[in-house]
């Protein structure tokens, strides 16, 4: 799909927000990728998307610290949870929705669904539904831009999960013996589907890669005044070094594995985890700096879930 095409569902929330509230370019993308994210879920809970539904809700702060600061050259490998990473490298909010309900005006012609987005004239290559698969195939493309002397950076996000599959661990090698332009981006959700992360390694995710003498980082994937700060100086310090980078955000996911996942007898879901991270929510932080409470930063996020979800209908008729 082409992604020069208006984007009608984007335009209409920029226009929403814009007589009711000012907001820096990364707030935006914070708040609309949550409310996207929960008009997907309202969609899909009308029949309107079918299928796996992974969203992001929680982790918005890592995919916007990072991705709003990638540059059109600079080439982003998503997962099957990747709407965030999308949409804040500048996808087109509208194709998604289209690629979503299977439509072929969708960003893949309604052939990839919510598990693999690409839109390819922004180097958003795609998201991957495998676990831990995108991993081999972004260093294929560093080693491109490393060989052909392509300006810009590969950025490759996976989960806690991925960090138990054999390729990842040969992927991070490979980088680090090519010294190749690319950024590791582990979310950290304490979650690989029900499997609690903190039951699956007993040393850091980051020192496994510091192991294959990688730099390595631990950030909060929450506070996202300082996530911000912190992805800026480690993408430009790729870009002048031109070496590979490993950064472990320790983030969460509210919902479920998927939209409308039936709770099981014994759920995996901490809610004293739960609660803890609530506390620490980045839109909530952000809407305080802007002087709202949680309850008008909660109406202000249902206001532009139904103006999505409004316009998305008008899609489909």
């Amino acid at each position: 799909m082409n992604s020069k095409n208006k984007d009608r569902v984007f335009n209409s929330v920029e226009k929403l927000l814009k007589n009711r509230i000012k907001l820096q370019k990364e707030q935006q993308y914070l708040f609309i990728i949550r409310a996207a994210e929960m008009a997907f879920i309202e969609l899909s809970k009308l029949g309107k998307i079918r299928g796996p539904l992974h969203t992001s809700v929680g982790q918005e702060a890592v995919a916007v610290s990072v991705c709003s600061k990638l540059k059109t050259e600079d080439a982003l490998f998503s997962t099957h949870r990747g709407h965030g990473h999308y949409l804040a490298k500048g996808g087109n909010l509208t194709n998604l929705i289209l690629e979503l309900f299977g439509d072929k005006k969708g960003c893949c012609a309604g052939l990839g669904g919510s598990m693999h987005v690409a839109e390819l004239e922004k180097n958003i290559v795609g998201s991957n539904g495998i676990v831990g698969a995108g991993v081999p195939i972004a260093c294929g493309h560093a080693m491109g831009q490393k060989m052909s002397k392509i300006k810009g950076i590969t950025v490759v996000f996976f989960g806690d999960g991925a960090m138990n599959q054999g390729v990842v661990m040969e992927s991070l090698n490979m980088a680090a013996i090519y010294k190749l332009p690319i950024l590791f981006v582990c979310e950290n959700n304490f979650y690989a589907y029900s499997t609690k992360s903190k039951d699956m390694s007993k040393t850091s995710l980051y020192s496994r890669a510091r192991g294959f003498g990688i730099e390595s980082h631990n950030a909060d994937g929450m506070n996202f005044k300082y996530l911000s700060n912190k992805t800026n100086s480690l993408i430009n310090k790729i870009r002048k070094k031109r070496l590979p980078i490993f950064v472990e955000f320790q983030t969460y996911r509210y919902h479920r594995h998927f939209a409308n996942e039936i709770p099981r007898q014994n759920d995996y879901i901490d809610l004293k985890t739960k609660m803890k991270m609530l506390k620490k929510d980045p839109g909530y932080s952000e809407a305080k700096r802007l002087g709202l409470n949680i309850e008008e930063a909660n109406k202000l996020i249902d206001l532009i879930k139904n103006c999505i979800v409004k316009e998305g209908l008008k899609l489909i008729k």
